[in-house]
């Protein structure tokens, strides 16, 4: 399988819902269940200022010890929670980016020899955050009494004298653009293989054959009658450099 190495790096379930309360704030034992290549992607502007585009992964983490609650409240220790992150994927050079911080921390001794791919199943802990929730069809106002759970940070596993923590109960899954696997792709969210669809090299790539689509031609922006294509713009003047690396 080709991978998702950062040394190599230039620069779901079913049933009946049940809303879910936010977890506390606080650290948690879990393992890597889940890394999704999202490919090229782009980025929204700093400072009113456009950014290039970047590689992106898809990490999730299954919580070892806590579980979604049935509609009496009780633990479904068949379906432990989940908590998902997106962050650029930059060479490990890059020491301050979010994806070098996530390696170290899940494998600071490095034996994975930089494989994001080969995560799955690594044990961690997961310090997690909560935000108001918001109503996207009132311009996002906070819901009263309501919270989101997000990914603050990540760091080794617990190590705590008698703790044994528990294996995944799902099965992991890893998805590369490099090489696609469509039964993992297929399992996906609709939301997430429309992000993976939404990459900027999607258009003529091997996942778009296997999934049956043609590629769009792309329209040649020589003006008709014209032989010489028009001249680029002037570059523009130089800027002073984006603090550290974008997260």
């Amino acid at each position: 399988m080709a991978g998702l190495n950062a040394n190599n790096q230039t620069g779901t379930g079913g049933g009946d819902y049940v809303e879910q309360e936010a977890l506390e704030v606080k650290q948690y034992p879990g393992r890597v269940v889940q890394v999704i290549d999202l490919g090229l992607q782009p980025q929204k502007p700093y400072n009113g200022k456009d950014k290039p585009p970047v590689d992106k992964i898809h990490m999730t983490y299954e919580f070892s010890d806590e579980f979604l609650k049935d509609d009496e409240g009780n633990d479904r220790e068949d379906m432990p929670r989940w908590l998902s992150e997106d962050f650029p994927f930059y060479s490990l050079d890059a020491d301050k980016a979010k994806s070098t911080l996530r390696y170290n921390a899940i494998d600071p001794t490095g034996v994975l020899g930089g494989e994001f791919t080969e995560m799955v199943g690594m044990p961690l802990q997961i310090l997690v955050v909560k935000e108001p929730k918001r109503d996207r069809k009132k311009n996002n106002k906070p819901i009263d009494g309501k919270f989101v759970n997000y990914v603050g940070d990540i760091s080794g596993p617990v190590a705590v004298k008698g703790y044994e923590q528990p294996a995944l109960v799902n099965p992991g899954a890893v998805f590369t653009l490099a090489e696609p696997d469509l039964e993992v792709f297929n399992k996906l969210p609709d939301w997430l293989q429309d992000r993976i669809k939404g990459n900027l090299n999607y258009n003529g790539s091997k996942l778009q054959g296997m999934l049956g689509e043609e590629p769009v031609p792309v329209q040649d922006d020589v003006p008709a009658g014209n032989s010489e294509p028009p001249a680029p713009p002037a570059p523009p003047a130089p800027e002073a450099p984006a603090p550290d690396v974008p997260q």
